[in-house]
């Protein structure tokens, strides 16, 4: 069962069009690189995307669907979207985990991602504190 929307998601809702603007407006200029990750049936079931794409280097993000996970997905499609980034010139990844997703760090692991030392932080996600892990890794 999902939580009601609260005020997180009215003011998702009510900045969406600005956000949505410049999220088109970061497409256009080459600084983010979004791929739609659908099955065998075509069924969309997650996204993987790089943003800030900047003198050779992006930030990693994803997220599938609840009812895939196990099933290789992540692993398979981020894979496939850091050989497309390295086609593109990127050279050097990050991304996080959070610590209360083991699952996310297992895929980044499993391709090679390393930990940044001192690298745990605090961010905010749906108005929540929650601790991640910094990961790196350089494409050749």
């Amino acid at each position: 069962m999902r939580a009601p929307l609260g005020t997180g998601a009215t003011l998702f809702f009510a900045e969406f069009a600005q956000r949505h603007r410049a999220l088109l407006a970061e497409l256009k200029r080459g600084e983010t690189l979004p791929y739609l990750v659908r099955d065998s049936a075509g069924k969309l079931v997650g996204r993987v995307n790089f943003t800030r794409v900047q003198a050779g280097r992006a930030v990693l993000g994803y997220r599938f669907a609840e009812e895939v996970p196990g099933r290789g997905y992540a692993t398979q499609a981020v894979r496939q979207a850091l050989a497309l980034a390295r086609a593109a010139g990127i050279r050097e990844v990050e991304a996080v985990a959070a610590l209360d997703n083991p699952a996310s760090a297992r895929v980044l692991e499993k391709l090679s991602f390393q930990a940044v030392p001192g690298g745990l932080e605090e961010v905010e996600r749906g108005g929540q504190p929650v601790t991640v892990q910094r990961f790196r890794q350089q494409l050749s």
